[in-house]
């Protein structure tokens, strides 16, 4: 759950983010990561202007772009989780195993005053 809040964050940042980009008689503002799909015009060479070019086919390719690797993000995630529980039960599963092969050995016999009649050491 964390993972997607933290993701969801960056891909509004990416999306909205402004760089600024400003030249002796240029002054624009671009959006959008990995790609540009809004420039806000303010200065030009014959003065100031405010002028919006907004490209949908590239806001759309960065929605998706966005959208995609959230959904690759949490495939690995839901595959490392997976991946460590299954190797934390064969290690759990096996020291189990192992204390229930050497315990009644070492066990045996072994009893003190007031114990159950179970083989344990108390």
């Amino acid at each position: 759950m964390t993972f997607i809040l933290i993701w969801s964050v960056i891909t509004v940042l990416a999306l909205v983010w402004g760089v600024e980009i400003n030249m002796y008689d240029d002054y624009h503002i671009q959006y959008g990561f990995p790609m540009i799909w809004a420039v806000h015009q303010l200065v030009t060479i014959a003065g100031p202007v405010d002028i919006w070019h907004v490209d949908f086919s590239a806001l759309l390719i960065n929605v998706t772009f966005w959208l995609a690797s959230i959904i690759v993000g949490i495939v690995m995630v839901r595959y490392l989780m997976r991946s460590t529980r299954k190797q934390r039960h064969k290690v759990q599963h096996f020291s189990r195993s192992r204390v229930l092969k050497i315990l009644p050995r070492q066990a045996s016999g072994i009893q003190k005053e007031g114990c159950m009649s179970v083989p344990k050491v108390c």
